[in-house]
């Protein structure tokens, strides 16, 4: 995808295809994954007795539900901050709501209502090495310049190959 659409500033997802353009994409897969990231170094973070969680917004479910409705595929929320990334199958959010154990809350940055699920509720993924930084320029079409750091050249390097292949092949369940 990415030899076929990117370039230096973007990286193609199949969010920005219609559904033909993904269609032999989705059929080839055996589960899909909605990534969430945050900035937060989860080791320092819980040394200091911060609660780090999943976080999903309301207005999200319902298009994610009709996805795996309409594709039978399973679906993982995967969870990456600055050191480690986290995953939680997404019957398990699901589950915990039916359950009235979460309930949404209006997150303070986007105004919009989301899912806190405690880390506990998942398994760790993996650990993430310290990436580079790289200065970055974008200069919009009205003349607007905004400078920005990226984060680049790391990876998620797996707590175990049992967890990534039960994620690969749609059966990891918390």
């Amino acid at each position: 995808m990415e030899a076929e659409r990117g370039n230096d500033f973007w990286t193609p997802d199949l969010q920005h295809w219609d559904n033909l353009q993904c269609e032999p994409h989705v059929r080839e897969s055996r589960a899909a994954i909605e990534v969430e990231t945050s900035l937060w170094d989860v080791r320092r973070a819980v040394a200091a007795g911060v609660s780090l969680s999943f976080t999903i917004k309301d207005e999200d479910l319902d298009a994610l539900k009709r996805w795996i409705n309409a594709t039978g595929k399973p679906l993982y929320i995967i969870q990456v901050f600055f050191d480690q990334a986290h995953v939680l199958p997404f019957r398990t959010l699901l589950r915990l709501i039916d359950e009235g154990a979460i309930e949404p809350r209006i997150d303070r940055q986007t105004n919009k209502a989301t899912y806190y699920v405690p880390l506990e509720r998942g398994v760790l993924l993996g650990d993430i090495p310290t990436p580079d930084v790289e200065g970055r320029i974008f200069i919009a079409p009205n003349g607007s310049v905004t400078a920005y750091g990226r984060l680049v050249g790391s990876e998620i390097r797996p707590a175990s190959p049992e967890i990534a292949a039960a994620i690969m092949a749609g059966e990891l369940v918390t």
